[in-house]
């Protein structure tokens, strides 16, 4: 399963049911869940937030039992440090011996939601004006209309210069 969480979020509750064929969920169990960075084995460390390929004060943390077989923890995503934008979420139960669900996994994939949704209304709305040259130029501003926000680079469709030219649009305003 894919989680979703804003990078800004501060409680995020991670969840593993675990059940007994044919019987429903089983309680009193002692899983445990760890956060790895995907392509490596390096974990975060739930102590201190900060990811490590070794000497984890609290790697493995215990998951509490909620009853009918759930088990939870909760993180603090805003706490994950920046660059990470995923990680792979293992849950573990020791006594997975007569149990289904005592080992599983879940990609958490982190996101700047807020801003990112926030460029997305600005890049549609918002004073925009290009400029020609070598290599011209597109600028994005905040909704005064005056502060820059985004500025990128234009080139022709063969990789030159942008020139001038009368009649094609190069600045859009605001809404009005």
């Amino acid at each position: 399963m894919i989680i979703e969480s804003g990078r800004a979020d501060t409680a995020l509750w991670l969840s593993l049911t675990i059940v007994l064929s044919g019987t429903g969920g089983v309680a009193g169990q002692s899983p445990t869940v760890a956060l790895r960075v995907p392509g490596t084995a390096h974990y975060l460390d739930f102590a201190d937030y900060a990811i490590k390929p070794s000497g984890w004060t609290l790697r493995d943390a215990p998951l509490v039992d909620m009853g009918d077989g759930r088990y939870d923890y909760q993180i603090n995503p805003s706490r994950i440090p920046t660059g990470v934008d995923a990680m792979i979420v293992e849950y573990n139960n020791a006594d997975a011996s007569h149990v289904v669900g005592g080992a599983d996994s879940d990609v958490l994939l982190l996101r700047n939601l807020p801003h990112d949704v926030a460029i997305v209304r600005k890049s549609v709305t918002n004073r925009m004006e290009e400029a020609p040259g070598n290599p011209g130029t597109i600028v994005l501003y905040d909704d005064d209309a005056m502060t820059v926000i985004l500025t990128q680079t234009l080139r022709d469709d063969t990789g030159g210069q942008v020139l001038p030219s009368k009649g094609e649009p190069a600045k859009r305003s605001g809404p009005q």
